[in-house]
């Protein structure tokens, strides 16, 4: 809100210029970018970068309150996105976390118009005073909002009260330190605790594990395990850890004297727990084949021991680090020549069901859809040929797709076909560039720099 002429409060909308604001703020932006700060002094440096900090913590308000408005006027089915979501994602290109992340502050943070037309506060009106005024990140409102949402139940008529609190110490805390007094203030609030039974609702509710793929280039890629388990889930792999690490399984080859760090030592207990339970025979069979980490990589890097591999859940290895797996001999490794055409399949002497299958995946990398992002751990078999057509289940008749292009792909009217063993996708109904046979290249981006123009069919 802010003030008209007269000194009453005016509406949002009344003389805001969306466009000319969008275009004030990318200038100030330029201007921040152009300033030199080698002559100002020290005072005015450490000025100059808390005012950033301010302005950096108010901003993601008004987006949010700019994504309340979307909302409200139903743009994301408007332009046929399934939900806000979708739509989020695709236009400001955000990963669906961030999405969400931002999403579920929206009704803490943002004032929204009821139905009958007033005005209803934020549910965390202090938290949005100090996000407004620069003195609270988003950071801090999300602390904020958990600690509200996990007051006990004879406690929720407080939220309001909790609220007030915290945001006036999110004024002067770091979050991490907001953490620990909202920790204090849950336990002032409720000293014994929550019931047996709620609480091992709240460990259900919040029970997680994710993993996440970081760094740049194929050969720096490692991932970043991140989760909350519960009490069970948790007894479970601290036994087998701890199994692990005090035994020489997790590293046979591990001298007398330790060099691993604890950290490290859990690392290589969690890799070896991963290597007995796939060996195991035990896991559910994926697609009519046993679970089977299956390694691709080129004729050309293999020989000449650089590049990377891939595995068939859309992960990167560097060749050396495949060749360890594939020693194993309880890895498939699957080399292709330049065109993708599988050379060799690991050990198989002939072709069965789990190795036709095993041989498309090593081949196709994931939903060979143009431009399909699926990788071969979700995908389905797909017969080129129809099987209710005559068409075999033979390797030259299969590739893969996700579950959506498998069904929805030919019946859309897109055919399939397999050129020199590569399968490319068209649709004589469609557009110019959907009526050329089109090759999947998302999941070979090795064969990107080397691709030649495709012919119309």
């Amino acid at each position: 809100m802010y003030e008209s002429e007269d000194g009453n409060p005016a509406s949002d909308d009344v003389g805001r210029d969306v466009p000319g604001v969008a275009l004030s703020l990318g200038a100030a932006v330029d201007a921040a970018l152009a300033v030199g700060t080698a002559m100002a002094s020290d005072d005015e440096l450490l000025a100059f970068l808390e005012s950033i900090e301010s302005q950096l913590r108010r901003l993601p308000l008004v987006q949010l309150r700019t994504i309340a408005e979307v909302e409200r006027r139903g743009l994301a089915g408007q332009l046929n996105y399934r939900d806000v979501l979708g739509l989020l994602t695709d236009r400001l290109r955000l990963t669906r976390r961030e999405v969400k992340q931002r999403l579920n502050l929206v009704d803490g943070l943002v004032a929204r118009p009821a139905l009958t037309g007033e005005l209803l506060p934020e549910v965390l009106p202090a938290t949005a005073r100090a996000v407004e005024s620069g003195s609270a990140g988003l950071d801090h409102a999300r602390i904020i909002a958990r600690t509200v949402d996990g007051l006990p139940s004879s406690q929720r008529n407080r939220g309001g009260e909790v609220d007030v609190i915290l945001a006036e110490q999110a004024r002067s805390l770091n979050p991490s330190q907001l953490v620990r007094t909202a920790e204090r203030v849950l336990a002032y609030l409720d000293p014994d605790g929550p019931v047996p039974a709620e609480e091992e609702r709240e460990q259900q509710q919040s029970r997680r594990l994710r993993l996440t793929r970081i760094g740049t280039g194929p050969q720096a890629q490692s991932t970043v395990l991140d989760g909350q388990l519960t009490p069970e889930c948790s007894a479970l792999w601290e036994t087998i850890l701890h199994s692990l690490t005090t035994s020489s399984a997790a590293r046979p080859e591990a001298p007398v004297v330790e060099t691993r760090t604890p950290a490290q030592q859990q690392h290589d207990a969690f890799e070896q727990a991963g290597r007995l339970l796939l060996t195991s025979g035990l896991l559910p069979r994926v697609g009519g084949a046993a679970a089977t980490v299956v390694i691709t990589m080129s004729v050309t890097d293999l020989e000449r021991r650089a590049g990377h591999a891939t595995t068939h859940t859309g992960g990167t290895l560097s060749i050396e680090q495949a060749l360890r797996l594939a020693a194993d001999g309880r890895f498939l490794p699957a080399v292709l020549a330049g065109d993708g055409e599988v050379l060799h399949l690991g050990r198989s002497r002939r072709l069965a069901s789990r190795a036709q299958r095993l041989a498309v995946v090593a081949r196709d990398r994931g939903c060979t859809f143009p431009d399909c992002t699926v990788p071969a751990a979700g995908c389905e078999v797909h017969h080129v040929l129809e099987w209710s057509r005559g068409g075999a289940t033979d390797v030259d008749n299969l590739a893969l797709a996700c579950g959506y292009h498998n069904s929805e792909a030919p019946r859309r009217g897109w055919t399939c076909s397999l050129d020199a063993g590569v399968p490319r996708w068209w649709r004589n109904a469609g557009s110019p560039h959907e009526r050329r046979r089109r090759r999947n290249y998302l999941h070979h981006p090795e064969l990107l720099v080397r691709r030649e123009e495709n012919t119309d069919p």
